[in-house]
Formats: C-alpha cells, sequence, structure tokens
C-alpha cells in the first residue's frame, strides 16, 4: 500500500514517538525470511506485549533522526523491522535472540537500550540476563534466607528453654 506524504509524516511522527517512549528498541533483520516464519515472530511478539513493524529504511531513518539517534548505514541496505518493548528492557532482546536461533534469516542489528545506540553483541549480552520475575524471585529468597534461619534458631533455642523450665518446675514440685 502507496503512502500519501502526510501519511508517511504521521507514520514517522508516531514512530518516533513510540521510540521516545519505549524502553526497548531493536532493529531487525529479516531477509530471506518467509511469511510464516514472520507470522510466528509477530505471534510470539504479541503474547509478550512486544510491538513490531516492517518499515521502510527511510522513514525508519527519519523516525531516528527526529530522536536525535543515527542508524549506521551498512544496516540500512537491506529490509528491516522495528521491534518496540515499552514495558520490559530484557524481554524483547530475549524473544529477538530466542527466535532467531530457531530461524537463521532474523537477526538483530542495532537497538536503543538507556537512550544509547547499541550493535548485535550488546543485543545478545542483553538476552542472557534474568527477567525482572526471577531478579524479583532471587531478591526475596536472599532476604527470606536468613530470616528464616535467624527465626528457626531463636524458636528453638526458646523451645529449649521452655522445655528446662517444665523440667525444673517438675523437679520442684517433688
Amino acid at each position: 500500500m502507496k503512502l500519501s506524504k502526510e501519511q508517511k509524516k504521521q507514520f514517522v511522527k508516531k514512530l518516533a514517538k513510540k521510540v521516545n517512549q519505549a524502553k526497548a528498541v531493536i532493529i531487525l533483520g529479516f531477509k530471506g525470511t518467509g511469511m510464516s516464519q514472520m507470522t510466528i515472530l509477530r505471534q510470539a511478539l504479541r503474547e509478550k506485549d512486544i510491538e513490531m513493524f516492517v518499515v521502510k529504511n527511510s522513514l525508519l531513518e527519519r523516525a531516528f533522526r527526529d530522536q536525535g539517534a543515527y542508524l549506521p548505514p551498512e544496516i540500512l541496505k537491506q529490509p528491516l523491522a522495528i521491534v518496540i518493548g515499552l514495558t520490559d528492557e530484557v524481554e524483547p532482546a530475549r524473544q529477538i535472540v530466542e527466535i532467531g536461533k530457531e530461524v537463521e534469516t532474523i537477526k538483530p542489528l542495532s537497538g536503543i537500550f538507556e537512550g544509547q545506540i547499541v550493535d548485535e553483541q550488546y543485543i545478545r549480552e542483553l538476552a542472557q540476563l534474568p527477567s525482572k520475575d526471577e531478579i524479583r524471585a532471587k531478591l526475596v529468597s536472599a532476604i527470606k534466607g536468613p530470616i528464616t534461619s535467624m527465626h528457626n534458631v531463636l524458636r528453638y533455642n526458646l523451645a529449649g528453654l521452655i522445655e528446662i523450665l517444665k523440667q525444673k518446675s517438675q523437679m520442684a514440685k517433688f
């Protein structure tokens, strides 16, 4: 579908706004990827509340430029998609890398994390990090462990003291 100049401006404005609000943005190369594989990718991302757009390179470049970010020129020589994570920094990278293992034509090329342009290696390293839920679970167990141990020590010492006092009171009765 061919867009008018005004529609393109609106699309670039909308895309730039999403990029600005995003916690994670990944530029994805998908040259040679079949439609069925792209559908699988879109569904996997949608399940995690991650958005994906296949965008003309000129529009993508304009949207990034409007945000003060510049894409490396070598990236712009192939079909690109943009993956936008509005709620999580790590999950978009994890999903792209995971699906890229199954579909070799899907590759993270660049991205924006915390306002910085990053490369493919950074995205792959980011994908190895645990999710927020995993980190929270580890934090809770790290906090809970010593408290539980202290509780058990105090409880058993108190139980031992009560037992000694019972024995003393029984001995006093005789």
